[in-house]
């Protein structure tokens, strides 16, 4: 492959784009968190609605492939019918409040 760069590769300087380098890792942080904080505030909901404590999040990060999967078998479980030891239902909130007598407003 060197060959095919020919001698055109050794004028490649990298210094100068240590600065463009540095803009991308800090935008890369910022989307990350932009993006993480609200999917772990998602993911730790829906753990409640299931009746799981939200530590269960980190059965994800922690077990290779098998706390993928543990995880998604927990947010695909349909919610605790009622009220739980995390608050009401959700599903049975929105039934209630979605009627022709009490209309959102």
């Amino acid at each position: 492959m060197l060959f095919a760069f020919g001698s055109g590769a050794s004028d490649f300087n990298t210094e100068d784009l240590i600065p463009d380098m540095i803009l991308v890792i800090i935008a890369a942080i910022i989307l990350y968190l932009v993006f993480f904080l609200p999917t772990l505030g998602v993911s730790v909901r829906r753990l409640h609605d299931t009746n799981h404590t939200g530590w269960w999040v980190l059965i994800d990060l922690l077990i290779p492939y098998l706390g993928w999967m543990a995880f998604l078998f927990f947010t695909l479980k349909d919610s605790t019918p009622g009220e739980n030891e995390y608050g009401p239902n959700p599903k049975g909130n929105m039934a209630t409040v979605v009627t022709p007598s009490n209309p959102l407003v």
